[in-house]
């Protein structure tokens, strides 16, 4: 009988319920690699060759980290590339195992919540979606989650292991997307003052301790992809060039066409690519990674220089933000 099923148990028989439907009734792209797996699938892992296969053999690929992209060579043996189901069952385990730890984490401080948490968790349309969908969104939010929990079970008890813990995920995270960053550098101050909101004795050599260890483990994890980086030409930074162009362009291009109302030959992306052709004589000649610094440099300088209104700038973040949130997912969904 239903009724005498424990309400953890039928949330769980819902999830799977759920993610069987979307499963065999989404579009099979979903299940392919997208850009941030499919060129590190090609590479030469045995020589330790960090390159582009697809666009540029000879030149180091920094675009984005590869985490993502190693966890889904792991299933090349058992996977049909391009389509890794696989991987998405995976993804989906991993959902669900984010969802029973919050639960775990949750009732340990507020009993009789646990359910609510596991809910919200595992039934947010964004977390289905890409559990659904081969994207780096589902591992980077284990790895984020990973560092959460590390930090919460200091609070319980303050002790060496969750710092670890909390550094060695955060760590992770930078190597599927390095939005993680700044909360690596938070590390040595987030720990004493967790202590400090404790229940527990503030000490300041463990507590403070703990933060710097954390600091010392993420950062040893993150230290080849610094060091593949600052080999390649993009500096001792965690993320390229290219992608920093990429977000000031899209930035730019939003403003402009959707406050700005500009058109075609007005929009800035266009007019950079004709100055810096002039401005360059050998620019063909420039490797991937130098013309982004300069594409960067140039953004940079515009945005500078261009003094849009805050009150352009206010909207446009407002209306960025409402797409992201007030959608939930549901464009991913279908």
């Amino acid at each position: 009988n239903l009724f005498f099923i424990k309400p953890v148990w039928l949330i769980i028989i819902l999830f799977l319920v759920v993610n069987i439907i979307i499963f065999v009734t989404c579009d099979p792209s979903a299940h392919r690699a997208g850009q941030y797996g499919k060129y590190w699938l090609e590479f030469d892992l045995e020589n330790y060759e960090f390159t582009d296969p697809h666009n540029n053999p000879s030149e180091p690929y920094t675009k984005m980290p590869p985490g993502f992209a190693f966890f889904l060579k792991a299933f090349l043996p058992i996977c049909n590339e391009p389509h890794f189901e696989v991987v998405v069952i995976i993804q989906i385990v991993f959902l669900l195992i984010i969802g029973l730890v919050l639960r775990y984490l949750v009732e340990r401080v507020l009993a009789g919540y646990g359910n609510i948490a596991l809910v919200f968790m595992i039934f947010n349309p964004h977390s289905l979606a890409y559990a659904n969908m081969v994207r780096y969104e589902n591992l980077l939010a284990l790895a984020v989650f990973g560092g959460f929990a590390g930090a919460l079970l200091f609070v319980y008890k303050p002790r060496i292991w969750p710092a670890i813990l909390c550094g060695f995920s955060l760590g992770l995270s930078c190597w599927i997307k390095p939005v993680t960053q700044y909360l690596i550098l938070m590390l040595p101050f987030v720990f004493p003052f967790l202590a400090l909101v404790s229940v527990h004795k503030f000490r300041l050599f463990r507590d403070a301790g703990a933060g710097v260890l954390a600091i010392t483990v993420a950062f040893l994890i993150i230290l080849p992809w610094l060091l593949h980086m600052q080999k390649s030409g993009e500096g001792f930074r965690t993320y390229s060039h290219a992608q920093e162009k990429t977000v000031l362009k899209d930035t730019v291009k939003y403003i402009e066409i959707e406050q700005l109302k500009l058109e075609g030959e007005q929009l800035r992306n266009i007019i950079m690519k004709e100055e810096l052709l002039q401005k360059y004589s050998n620019w063909d000649e420039l490797s991937p990674v130098q013309q982004s610094i300069l594409q960067t440099e140039c953004y940079y300088e515009y945005i500078k220089n261009k003094h849009y209104s805050l009150h352009v700038i206010a909207t446009t973040a407002v209306i960025s933000w409402l797409r992201t949130l007030v959608a939930g997912g549901t464009g991913e969904v279908h």
